[in-house]
C-alpha cells in the first residue's frame, strides 16, 4: 500500500471513528435528557397538586392569620407565576426558583397553624395539612429522582468525548431541584 492510499484510509478511518462516537454520544445525550424531563414533569405534576392544596387552605376561614400576615398574597402571587411560567413553557431554572420561593412561604404557613391551637383542632385544616405533607414526601422522592437524572445528564455530558459535542448538539448543564440553601447559598451534591 503507498503513502497516498494509506493516508486516504487513515483519513476516511478517523472520520468513521469521529462519526460512529458522535452518534452514540448524541443518542445517549438524547436518552439521559428526555429523562431528565420526564422526571422534571412528575416534579411538576407534584406542584401543581401541592399548590391547588395550598390555596384551599388559605381559603378556609380559620386561616385568617395567614391572611393577615400577608402569606395569602405572596403565595397567590407566587402560585400565579408558578402556573404563567408553567404553561408558557418556561424552563426548569425558572420553575425551580418560584418553588423555592412558594416553599418558603409555605413555611410560614405551617408556623402560623403550629402556633395557633385554634387551627390545628380544625378537621378540615388537619385533613389539607395532611394532604401537604403527604405532597412534600411525594416531591421530596421526585425532587431525588429528578437530581439523579440531571447528575447522571451532566456527568455525561462533561465525560471525555461527550464533552466535544455537548455543546454542538446545543445540550448544556442542568440545574438539581431543591438545592439552594436559606442563605442563598447552593449545597452540592
Amino acid at each position: 500500500m503507498n503513502k497516498k492510499t494509506f493516508a486516504v484510509v487513515l483519513v476516511v478511518g478517523m472520520l468513521l471513528v469521529v462519526g460512529v462516537l458522535s452518534v452514540i454520544s448524541y443518542n445517549g445525550m438524547v436518552g439521559k435528557d428526555q429523562t431528565v424531563t420526564q422526571k422534571s414533569s412528575e416534579i411538576k405534576n407534584r406542584y401543581v397538586t401541592k399548590i391547588s392544596i395550598i390555596t384551599q387552605l388559605l381559603q378556609q376561614q380559620n386561616i385568617s392569620l395567614a391572611y393577615e400576615s400577608g402569606l395569602l398574597t405572596n403565595i397567590t402571587e407566587l402560585r400565579t407565576r408558578w402556573m404563567e411560567a408553567l404553561d408558557e413553557g418556561q424552563g426548569d431554572d425558572q420553575l425551580i426558583n418560584i418553588s423555592d420561593q412558594l416553599d418558603q412561604n409555605f413555611n410560614n404557613i405551617i408556623l402560623s397553624w403550629e402556633n395557633y391551637p385554634l387551627l390545628t383542632g380544625t378537621q378540615v385544616i388537619v385533613t389539607l395539612m395532611g394532604e401537604i405533607t403527604f405532597q412534600e414526601e411525594r416531591l421530596s422522592f421526585a425532587r431525588a429522582d429528578y437530581n439523579a437524572a440531571v447528575r447522571d445528564f451532566n456527568t455525561y455530558t462533561k465525560s471525555f468525548p461527550n464533552a466535544l459535542f455537548a455543546g454542538m448538539f446545543g445540550y448544556e448543564e442542568r440545574k438539581y431541584w431543591g438545592t439552594e440553601l436559606p442563605d442563598g447559598d447552593v449545597l452540592n451534591l
